[in-house]
């Protein structure tokens, strides 16, 4: 059976709440396609028996600890050297990491030493019944679509750190929630793209008649 890693976010010595919104959807494509969900935590200490407990009743089936005085907090460097080895180690065919600020931090280099592909800002995650496929879907052309991106037959790299098929996620599980931030759009942009080409047509007429009335002095008279 494959596995299907999430990389934990740690805030201090707790776990943060979107590390079991990722394990929760794993969990979810698990049920569609079977793999062993792990959970690899990255800390200067080891885990209490809560946060171990909440992990498994989280969905996790094996939870993977790395500890080092170097993971106490989070450092680029070490975090993507210790991951890589974990992915190598594991070879996991998926591989979920929250799109926080750190987790967009290592991903990118995480991907780079896999020698790997990373999809990022997910807002949906998915297997396709067919063919077993992962689905990914996330913006695209600058906000204005949700494309869905299919992986056959995604697989980690070997031990050797040779790239096969592989895939890395950076996964936003609450695009409702979130999609304003990773968009960058206000709530005015949003109303101009769902403008019809009337409303703008008239909007763009009526900014120009104002830029007229501007120029003309109160004589009548147009300004120099």
């Amino acid at each position: 059976m494959s596995d299907l890693l999430v990389i934990a976010e740690r805030r201090g010595s707790e776990i943060h709440s979107s590390t079991y919104e990722l394990l929760g959807k794993a969990r979810e494509l698990s049920l569609k396609r079977p793999f062993n969900v792990s959970v690899a935590v990255l800390s200067d200490n080891r885990l209490d028996e809560d946060a171990t407990a909440s992990l498994f009743s989280g969905g996790a089936d094996k939870i993977i600890m790395a500890i080092d005085k170097s993971l106490g907090r989070f450092n680029f460097e070490p975090y993507t050297k210790t991951l890589a080895a974990i992915v190598k180690k594991l070879s996991p065919e998926i591989v979920l990491a929250p799109a926080t600020t750190s987790g967009r931090t290592y991903m990118p280099g995480l991907a780079a030493l896999l020698k790997t592909g990373l999809t990022a800002d997910c807002t949906g995650l998915d297997i396709e019944e067919d063919t077993g496929n992962l689905l990914q879907t996330r913006p695209a052309i600058g906000g204005n679509i949700m494309a869905t991106i299919k992986t056959p037959n995604p697989q980690a790299p070997d031990g050797n750190g040779q790239a096969k098929d592989i895939l890395g996620l950076e996964g936003t599980l609450h695009g409702k929630r979130r999609s304003g931030i990773l968009r960058g759009y206000s709530r005015d942009d949003r109303d101009k793209r769902n403008a019809s080409p009337v409303q703008t047509n008239r909007r763009r007429k009526e900014r120009r008649s104002r830029r007229r009335g501007n120029n003309r002095g109160r004589d009548g008279s147009q300004k120099s």
